[in-house]
């Protein structure tokens, strides 16, 4: 089972402290988002530059999933400790 990575030696960690400890090694090893007006400076959008064009695009992009991804993680670590509840 893909958890029994995370349940450490003892293997004694309830469900809701295997998911927490999921959510946090996933979270730890997540990038944070990228910072697109950095990368403008040093990829400039020029007609010259197509490929500037799509990294731009495409950072963007992957900024949302990773605002959403880290998002969710949080709100599942909320629900864990019945902060919030969350639907199926």
């Amino acid at each position: 089972m893909y958890f029994s990575h995370f349940l450490g030696s003892g293997g004694s960690l309830s469900y809701e402290e295997t998911l927490s400890n999921v959510c946090n090694n996933v979270l730890n090893d997540f990038p944070e988002v990228f910072n697109t007006e950095e990368i403008l400076l040093k990829y400039p959008v020029v007609y010259e530059e197509s490929m500037n064009t799509v990294l731009n695009q495409e950072l963007t992009r992957f900024n949302k999933l990773i605002k959403v991804v880290r998002s969710s993680l949080f709100d599942i670590k909320k629900a864990l400790k019945g902060l919030i509840l969350m639907s199926p």
